[in-house]
């Protein structure tokens, strides 16, 4: 069995695509954003946002060398002034964007987002930083913009005066930390009413989500927009990994009863069953193809490879640039019980060597199936709408396309397009 590769010179490939700083910051209803920089850093950026459709919405403010040296907080008005005025309709929220160059300057963002909003009221600032040097920190870049986007709701109460303890909280639950919201066949849905950011075209609308019971963590960006909706909000909090073992998703709805306050357990068994079927026929389908599972596709690549191995798949390889905390103990249980399972960092500098490609495999994840050349890819990001028994439903199926469907790598990763 490998280990994984060492830190140190890093390889990026170019399957890597989707979601990024910006356009999560964008995930705002009626927001722009202002991208503050020198121009090396906006590009890729702004040729992301115009491969995938968001050129009308992000703006662009390049930084000089002799900005950088005299000091540019002036220069933002004045550029958000130019921005305002080509726009036909204002925006609601500005969330502005800054590169690490401004975490070594040390910009009063307090007192620049004070002058902007006397200058422009009615309008929300929010400052946010793409500062790859935060990321092994304890504020990363993606869980600092995830709670960046709810405390544009703190800011709008403050600018009209709501104390957030006079909100009367309803029957909903928050997802936190997804991208997407999950999907109606999910039986999450049957427990609690669900809100998710994406559910809202309108600013005003989308404050509600501060009058929310629960806030529920599917994914690790959410864990700063737990806590800092629990500060301003008084929204408790409960952290439910996606996982695609039936015992662990068992438990996780014990624990999402217990903080409803619910008095029994829903009875999930007919669900739990669907998923044992999808998984036979997937296993029966794919028989003993190997199966790759990379950590582009899943936040817990291990604990999806220790599912896919309890289930009777020949997964042979895990692919991960780094393991979090709450993968540890399934990465610990493939070593143990399937030491001659591969673990390896596509992001090595070793990985330019390509010397682990295998043609006839099912890759879960466009950036495993790119380092293995695999025939067979499922489709999958970030577990995007995956949840609970809903969820091995649908990776089954994403499986049994994969297998009876082979796509086209190069045309999948133009589809994902550019990260911005």
């Amino acid at each position: 069995m490998q280990c994984l590769c060492k830190g140190g010179l890093h390889y990026d490939a170019p399957s890597k695509g989707d979601y990024g700083i910006c356009r999560m910051g964008l995930m705002v209803p009626e927001s722009i954003e202002l991208f503050v920089g020198p121009s090396a850093c906006g590009r890729h950026g702004a040729l992301g946002a115009i491969k995938n459709g968001y050129k009308d919405r992000i703006f662009y403010l390049y930084l000089s060398q002799s900005d950088i040296v005299s000091g540019y907080d002036d220069l933002i008005g004045d550029a958000v002034a130019e921005v305002l005025a080509t726009l036909e309709k204002k925006p609601k929220v500005i969330v502005m964007i800054f590169t690490c160059l401004d975490d070594l300057i040390g910009t009063d963002h307090e007192a620049l987002k004070e002058a902007l909003s006397d200058r422009f009221p009615g309008i929300v600032f929010q400052s946010s930083h793409m500062n790859p040097i935060k990321t092994d920190t304890s504020e990363p870049p993606a869980q600092a913009i995830q709670r960046d986007i709810y405390r544009t709701i703190a800011t709008d109460f403050e600018n009209r005066g709501i104390n957030p303890a006079d909100i009367e909280k309803d029957a909903y639950v928050n997802i936190l930390g997804a991208y997407e919201p999950l999907p109606e066949s999910c039986e999450l849905n049957r427990i609690a009413p669900l809100k998710h950011v994406t559910g809202y075209s309108s600013f005003s609308d989308f404050t509600a989500m501060a009058s929310s019971r629960l806030n529920l963590i599917l994914t690790p960006l959410g864990r700063l927009a737990a806590k800092d909706m629990e500060k301003n909000f008084h929204i408790p909090y409960l952290e439910v990994p996606v996982s695609f073992d039936p015992d662990e998703i068992s438990e996780s709805y014990k624990a999402i009863a217990q903080a409803l306050g619910l008095e029994t357990v829903p009875d999930l068994e007919a669900d739990r069953k669907a998923a044992e079927i999808a998984v036979e026929r997937a296993r029966a389908l794919v028989g003993d193809l190997p199966v790759i599972v990379d950590s582009s596709a899943t936040y817990h690549p291990f604990g999806m490879a220790k599912a896919l191995l309890s289930f009777g798949f020949n997964v042979i390889r895990v692919e991960a640039e780094a393991v979090i905390k709450s993968d540890e103990d399934h990465m610990e249980w493939i070593r143990a019980h399937h030491p001659e399972v591969e673990f390896y960092r596509p992001d090595s500098c070793e990985a330019v060597l390509f010397d682990h490609r295998l043609t006839e495999s099912l890759s879960i994840g466009i950036q495993a199936a790119y380092m293995a050349k695999s025939r067979y890819i499922a489709d999958m990001f970030a577990d995007l709408q995956m949840f609970g028994y809903d969820g091995i439903v649908s990776l089954m199926r994403r499986i049994t396309e994969a297998y009876q469907n082979p796509r086209d790598l190069k045309q999948l990763i133009n589809e994902y397009g550019l990260v911005i």
